[in-house]
């Protein structure tokens, strides 16, 4: 960053600021929906009735019973989870009376949060099967493979020796990202010091930090971050690059024209 690495006297520090160093990333498609999925999870009742439903469907009378909640209660939490998608209802006869309703999950969706000093990123995937991933592909085999046994107490067997290993592998892989996590955390306050010492105003430094600390973006999606029109911020792109902030020729540069435009 050549000589500019001092900050202007008076300007305000992006370690102080509102977006200093934090990320969050949504899956498209999904993040629209993260508001009314934390709000629905945040209930510890709507816990426990996911929790609940999620081992097997069961009846509002049967969750009340269970949770030793009221079941106009649960019919409220339930109601709530099926308007977010978060559970189904669907009618099964009785052998008491009438069909009634029963309740199960909907959605197959990974909800990540990372939270620390300098790194706040909320993630939202679909879990599904990764096709090139032979670990998890031999593991779902084995599953398949579990369905043939006869022997409904040798069958039941296997399935839990299975899911203990998906328990110690999943474990073990969480292991490694909360250590990747832990890392970026301290890269992401590096660079939130080193770029609040360079000698632009708070505005550049919020489009240079928003450019370097995450995946690529676009300058739409920089401006939509940032608060701030793309004009300016494909402005603010040149000023860095002729200032020699932006080494021409490193990833950044491959944001120019992304947006509808050559900046500039």
């Amino acid at each position: 960053m050549g000589g500019g690495l001092r900050r202007r006297r008076g300007a305000p520090s992006l370690l102080r600021g509102e977006a200093s160093s934090s990320e969050v990333r949504e899956k498209p498609g999904l993040g629209d929906v993260v508001d009314e999925i934390l709000l629905a999870i945040g209930n510890p009742v709507r816990r426990r009735i996911l929790e609940k439903i999620s081992e097997q469907g069961l009846y509002p009378l049967q969750l009340s019973r269970e949770l030793n909640v009221s079941q106009q209660a649960v019919m409220k939490h339930l109601e709530m989870l099926e308007r977010v998608n978060l559970v189904r209802s669907m009618r099964q006869k009785s052998p008491l009376g009438p069909s009634r309703k029963c309740y199960a999950t909907k959605t197959s969706l990974s909800l990540t949060i990372d939270m620390a000093e300098s790194l706040f990123s909320v993630r939202t995937r679909r879990i599904s099967l990764a096709d090139t991933w032979e670990e998890a592909i031999q593991l779902r085999r084995r599953v398949e493979r579990a369905r043939g046994i006869g022997d409904v107490g040798r069958r039941m067997a296997v399935l839990s020796e299975i899911i203990g290993a998906l328990e110690d592998r999943i474990e073990d892989v969480e292991r490694r990202r909360i250590s990747l996590a832990y890392v970026k955390n301290v890269a992401m306050k590096e660079l939130a010091s080193t770029v609040d010492a360079v000698d632009v105003d708070y505005t550049a430094r919020r489009v240079l930090f928003s450019l370097l600390a995450g995946p690529e973006r676009s300058v739409e999606e920089i401006s939509r971050r940032s608060n701030l029109r793309e004009a300016v911020v494909r402005s603010l792109i040149s000023y860095l690059e002729r200032r020699s902030i932006l080494i021409p020729g490193t990833r950044l540069a491959e944001l120019r024209g992304a947006g509808g435009g050559e900046i500039g």
